[in-house]
């Protein structure tokens, strides 16, 4: 579509291109209305609905998805009927041909949208063309049933699916992550204790150590100096002792030698005739 500015209005021009390929294509199957390039360039409505009344009266493609009241544009006047009456028309379409049609019938009511609007026509050429059964289509349009609905449904479900796993996660991630601050900030709270804990058993640990190294010391200490006495300090013990043990000795001698000196004392002399009586009995 090619843009043109008249004064200070902007005008929609299609491709001279497109607009020759729609008179191709649509002009062998309907006898009017005329398809002129004005026409085609910016299709108003009237021209819309004689050109699908033509192709369903004429050829039978789409036969059966208008009212005979629905084909008398005298009866259309307003913007949401014209509205109305192109969706069926795009909707049948695409059911039938298979082919993703992107035209608004808004967009066509307001006059904008005139390439995506031969587009339209040159589909609705073709499914004339193939002899497409669009007694299907019809009904599907007829029942309410939109293109794509079920796609989009789809799609919305596992769009909705997919947030709703976004949203999982990130909840996750934040209860993780809350549960690793509070586990830091408990950690960060015991961390002194321990640490104080440490020094002491630290501490102790050196006290003990100290304590064992002093007492290792004391005995090498201790040993040392009886194994290193100096001979003459053993002398003098050994000279103490012995003389300890000699007056021990000495008296004991002394005392058995005084008694095996001393004098033995006479006998006691008999008795003499004058001391006996009579009966011999000494008196």
């Amino acid at each position: 579509v090619e843009t043109l500015l008249t004064g200070f209005i902007m005008v929609d021009t299609v491709n001279v291109e497109v607009i020759k390929l729609t008179q191709e294509k649509l002009g062998r199957h309907i006898s009017g209305p005329a398809l002129t390039n004005k026409l085609l360039n910016k299709p108003p409505f009237k021209f819309l609905h004689d050109v699908i009344n033509s192709i369903v009266t004429e050829t039978g493609f789409l036969d059966g998805l208008y009212t005979d009241a629905e084909l008398s544009k005298d009866n259309i006047k307003d913007k949401e009927a014209k509205i109305i009456f192109l969706q069926k028309c795009i909707d049948a379409t695409i059911f039938a041909t298979g082919e993703q049609l992107t035209v608004r019938p808004s967009k066509i009511v307001s006059g904008h949208e005139a390439d995506k609007t031969n587009e339209l026509l040159q589909a609705l050429a073709r499914g004339v063309e193939r002899k497409t059964q669009s007694r299907e289509a019809v009904q599907r349009v007829l029942t309410g049933e939109k293109p794509n609905k079920s796609k989009s449904s789809k799609d919305k479900t596992s769009k909705s699916s997919d947030k709703g796993k976004v949203r999982s996660r990130d909840d996750k991630s934040k209860s993780r992550k809350t549960s690793r601050e509070d586990k830091d900030a408990k950690d960060d709270k015991k961390k002194p204790a321990r640490e104080k804990r440490g020094k002491d058993d630290k501490e102790k640990s050196t006290r003990r150590k100290d304590s064992k190294e002093k007492d290792d010391k004391s005995k090498k200490s201790s040993r040392s100096g009886k194994e290193n006495a100096p001979p003459a300090a053993a002398a003098a013990a050994v000279a103490a002792a012995a003389v300890d043990l000699e007056e021990q000795v000495v008296p004991a001698v002394g005392s058995r030698a005084s008694a095996s000196a001393a004098p033995e004392e006479p006998p006691p002399p008999p008795p003499q005739a004058d001391d006996i009586a009579e009966d011999g009995v000494p008196v």
